[in-house]
């Protein structure tokens, strides 16, 4: 049975990943969004885009860590994203931060519902490959770190779970230019190798409340490495661009993500996310 003191631990536990690490992603996402501002700035020859949308999530997730039910899973995601341009090669180098919450919903307890805590950020750069001689069709090719973070909490840490990764993932894009300001753009992105974070409990234990208090750091860097044998997964991301002025357009995007982590404690994940928002060139 749970005690006061173990629900009190596990619950400061849970303000700690609310309140600490996500605030410091965001802050690491804005100290390289200056920094690349700043390289961006002193090359006269490149161009800037920000753009910041509001998404909604929905999808599917079995994590068999924290219950064998299936679930389907409804929220909210806000996001920020930078990019710098080489403006004669059209290289690019990019970074994103986001963060989301809502609830996980199940048909076999229709009144019990699970919170989850979502944040995701990674640094990218992209190469222009030539294939065709057309300008406004861009092929590249390129590579990205990234870090992803999915925590699930169930009636205040009566059961919870959690899946960090840190990978290296192989990246392409396509775009291609139509008249009167429009714009569609593809990217795809498949790790390639993946230091996974899967701690092997469900609820209180003595490991994780020691390393919540001395060394919170390893919560979400303690885990094991591994490549397709390990962790099968892709990102897929559709972008629709209107221009309604010389420095800003509008933005429709739709992303699918998909995670089928393998072992023991399996992870089937599959997210699809609509969204909207605005890009600002300078």
């Amino acid at each position: 049975m749970w005690t006061l003191t173990n629900s009190n631990n596990m619950e400061r536990l849970k303000e700690r990943l609310l309140n600490s690490w996500f605030k410091r992603l965001i802050l690491v996402g804005e100290c390289l969004l200056a920094l690349a501002g700043a390289f961006a700035q002193s090359n006269s020859e490149g161009s800037n885009t920000m753009q910041g949308t509001i998404g909604y999530d929905y999808g599917y997730l079995k994590d068999l860590n924290f219950s064998p039910l299936h679930y389907q899973e409804q929220g909210k995601t806000y996001a920020l994203g930078y990019r710098w341009q080489d403006a004669s090669t059209l290289n690019e180098f990019n970074l994103s931060v986001d963060y989301g919450s809502g609830q996980l919903h199940t048909d076999a307890a229709k009144d019990f519902t699970t919170d989850y805590i979502r944040g995701n950020f990674s640094i990218g750069y992209l190469r222009k490959v030539k294939l065709y001689g057309v300008k406004i069709t861009d092929w590249a090719l390129g590579a990205r770190y990234h870090f992803y973070l999915n925590y699930l909490d169930w009636n205040q840490q009566d059961a919870f779970s959690f899946f960090a990764n840190h990978s290296f993932d192989f990246s392409t894009s396509f775009s291609h230019q139509l008249q009167g300001g429009h714009q569609f753009s593809f990217q795809l992105h498949v790790p390639l190798w993946s230091l996974i974070v899967r701690p092997p409990y469900n609820g209180t234990d003595p490991e994780l409340e020691y390393n919540s208090e001395s060394d919170p750091l390893r919560l979400i860097t303690d885990g094991i490495g591994g490549s397709f044998e390990r962790l099968l997964a892709f990102q897929f991301n559709a972008s629709y661009h209107h221009r309604i002025s010389r420095r800003w357009d509008l933005l429709v995007q739709y992303q699918a993500r998909y995670q089928n982590l393998k072992g023991q404690n399996q992870l089937i994940h599959l997210q699809h996310q609509l969204s909207t928002g605005i890009q600002l060139k300078f």
